[in-house]
């Protein structure tokens, strides 16, 4: 069923209930708006618990009796976008490390195309999107430089560059990628549809229907699309208590608002209320008498704040504590930090065990991806780039390496190692590979070059 469909759209037949069919692994666009505006616009009407809706702007009398509007106080704290940048922090804050089973020119081109793409940097915003507005992707394609040399380069994609969305076999394999955006024409929008196979390009655009302007190869011997998704946020888990956090802020907010500053009681006549700005204030109680001629005096005093929110305060701490842990997000505030003092490397992963896990659970995930850009990244190369290099290709796999962020206890580990292969339960080889050297063998080829005449084998 699926591969009579797919052969109607690429012979020119797109209709908008063909694009309807292909389109079941789609993810909902409200959905996806929603979540777009909740991390990057700080929107808080997306759930009935959020200050949006909790804290409501209410209509009160003036002096002389008029209607006028007091606006609620609505506090939005970016604990989500805390919780996405650690997590992708944690997993990509340092370049990965890519080792090929060889050495050879395509992997030296791999290396260059991975450097002038910026892929590093690219990564961390590609699972920012992940995390945040659930799906991304990354687009490659062939491009002519300087009129015959040809370079690969890439687009991620995010909410802003339009829909998109993978379309699948019955088999569960990728074996289309459709991306749909708007252009303007004139001042009107016009809607496109770029749909990727393993060879094709192919380039829809709508007017009244849709037409087929090109089907053309995009370069590359697979689909040079590698798309990242997951169910829902990254904080999900703890949205509900975020949500409260808010309200709760935002309340205290609206009552220092009303009685956190100094409420100012007199008694009897009091006169001369000095200006705001003056030194030296001073108010005046003229003396009087009532009527059985006994002295009356006017009185005045600042009334104290009896009422300590203690409870909002617990509240608060509880709610704080509970959304970081949830979301195995470290709390790395100066005040948490200040007393750390000097801590060994162990003692360190320990206090961030949680992060530590949740990068390591993504691990396998985050591996598969980068092996994926890998692959189009070769099939580019010897496909348009450099067809000469096919032959490297064959047999060459990459090994896929994450690095802590964590500050690493250098002298500990150097002792720790050091007594392994003195102590004949560890190679020297497999000691500089746990000291995270990108090149183990040239560096074991230089401490040979290095060693002293009487210190041969």
């Amino acid at each position: 069923m699926m591969k009579e469909l797919l052969d109607k759209f690429k012979s020119g037949g797109l209709t908008d209930d063909l694009l309807k069919k292909i389109s079941s692994a789609k993810k909902d666009k409200e959905l996806l708006e929603n979540f777009h505006k909740e991390y990057f616009k700080k929107d808080r009407t997306i759930r009935d618990t959020q200050i949006g809706f909790t804290q409501k702007d209410k209509t009160v009398k003036d002096e002389k009796g008029r209607d006028r509007t007091v606006k609620a106080i609505r506090i939005p704290i970016s604990f989500n976008k805390k919780i996405v940048r650690t997590s992708v922090a944690f997993e990509f804050g340092n370049p990965v490390v890519l080792k090929p089973s060889e050495v050879n020119e395509l992997t030296e081109a791999v290396e260059d195309v991975w450097k002038e793409c910026r892929l590093d940097s690219k990564l961390q915003k590609i699972k920012e999107y992940q995390r945040s507005e659930t799906q991304s992707a990354l687009v490659f394609q062939v491009k002519k430089i300087a009129g015959t040399e040809n370079k690969i380069k890439c687009k991620v994609l995010n909410y802003k560059s339009g829909s998109f969305w993978p379309v699948f076999d019955e088999f569960g394999d990728m074996v289309l990628f459709v991306w749909s955006f708007k252009t303007k024409i004139n001042g009107k929008d016009v809607e496109n549809l770029w749909a990727f196979d393993e060879t094709i390009v192919y380039k829809y655009k709508k007017t009244n229907s849709w037409v087929l302007e090109s089907r053309d190869s995009h370069s590359f011997s697979k689909i040079p699309v590698i798309y990242f998704s997951q169910s829902q946020p990254e904080y999900d888990d703890v949205k509900e208590l975020i949500d409260r956090y808010e309200t709760s802020v935002s309340k205290l907010g609206a009552s220092n608002n009303y009685s956190g500053s100094p409420l100012l009681f007199t008694k009897g006549e009091v006169q001369g209320m000095p200006d705001r700005d003056s030194d030296g204030k001073m108010l005046n109680a003229p003396l009087g008498y009532d009527e059985d001629d006994k002295p009356m005096y006017g009185d005045a005093k600042f009334l104290p704040h009896d009422n300590a929110p203690k409870s909002v305060e617990l509240e608060q701490k509880t709610l704080e504590n509970l959304i970081y842990s949830l979301s195995d997000t470290p709390n790395l505030s100066f005040n948490n930090l200040k007393g750390i003092g000097n801590v060994s490397g162990v003692a360190l992963e320990l206090m961030f065990l949680g992060s530590i896990l949740k990068a390591k659970m993504n691990e396998g995930d985050n591996r598969t991806d980068i092996q994926r850009i890998i692959n189009v990244i070769i099939s580019g190369i010897t496909t348009k780039v450099n067809m000469s290099l096919k032959k490297a290709s064959e047999g060459l796999h990459y090994d896929v390496q994450f690095s802590s962020i964590l500050p690493s206890d250098l002298a500990g580990l150097v002792t720790t190692l050091t007594t392994a292969v003195t102590g004949n339960i560890m190679s020297r080889e497999t000691a500089i590979d746990l000291l995270g050297k990108a090149n183990t063998d040239e560096e074991m080829k230089k401490i040979e070059a290095e060693k002293k005449p009487d210190e041969g084998e």
